[in-house]
């Protein structure tokens, strides 16, 4: 596997990094992908271990699951997330952990909308990654991550909100769920907003006027901790999908 951000680095992989389970080759279809076992209980079956990626944001974060803990988050490395470096921050993750590559059952990755190098290349970085261990690899939505942490954080309805070409960007709302997610203009962005006669919480990466004050959004990146929990929860925890497509835009 290669260095994401290193093109000129053409050293051998580390052992860290070699496949344990043999073969490497894909499935003939989906159903034939290790399912996921993150319900395990304490009756004896292997707990289940997840990588979970997300950079729409801008900022990498790399995290790995077990059960329902995150085991290794790459959020604090400052040096890692700058570096924008996927293949580094597994690395990392698999020695602090003491696991290796055969030990995942399971991948999830943030398709975005954001900035689309970035979620592109952690699109194919997972895609890659589950063709060669054959196992699923989950895309989840930044707008469901967002709405669902600041939900969780808020107890609100949460309007979510991105920058795209100008003068467009990419508005949704959540609730218990993703309920809303357009590509809309500026102007049909802060009507949405006006719209809005409770108490919300703004997430993303602009800022909108409401009842005469300026809304700062509380955050554009969702703690590896409540992408695990969106991942066990019912909506994804049954998904056994072969890869994830980016969510960006016809320009």
């Amino acid at each position: 596997m290669g260095h994401a951000g290193r093109g000129d680095d053409r050293r051998a992989p580390a052992p860290a990094l070699r496949l344990r389970r043999g073969g490497g080759k894909r499935p003939r279809d989906h159903a034939e992908r290790r399912g996921p076992a993150l319900g395990a209980g304490a009756g004896g079956a292997a707990m289940s271990h997840v990588l979970m990626l997300q950079s729409s944001g801008g900022v990498l974060a790399l995290g790995i699951g077990a059960g329902d803990r995150v085991i290794f988050d790459s959020s604090g490395d400052t040096a890692l997330a700058q570096a924008r470096d996927i293949d580094g921050a597994l690395r990392k993750g698999l020695a602090e952990t003491g696991l290796r590559l055969g030990d995942l059952d399971r991948i999830g990755v943030d398709i975005g909308p954001g900035g689309l190098g970035a979620t592109r290349t952690a699109a194919a970085f997972a895609n890659a990654l589950g063709f060669a261990l054959g196992v699923p690899v989950i895309g989840l939505p930044a707008f469901a991550l967002l709405g669902f942490h600041g939900a969780r954080a808020t107890g609100r309805p949460v309007l979510i909100a991105r920058r795209a070409a100008r003068p467009h960007l990419f508005l949704g709302r959540y609730t218990d769920r993703l309920e809303r997610f357009d590509y809309v203009t500026e102007d049909d962005a802060q009507a949405a907003i006006d719209a809005e006669s409770g108490p919300f919480t703004l997430a993303g990466n602009m800022r909108f006027q409401h009842g005469g004050t300026l809304r700062e959004p509380l955050t554009n990146a969702a703690p590896l901790t409540d992408m695990l929990a969106l991942m066990r929860s019912p909506a994804y925890l049954e998904r056994n999908d072969a890869s994830a497509v980016p969510i960006t835009e016809d320009l």
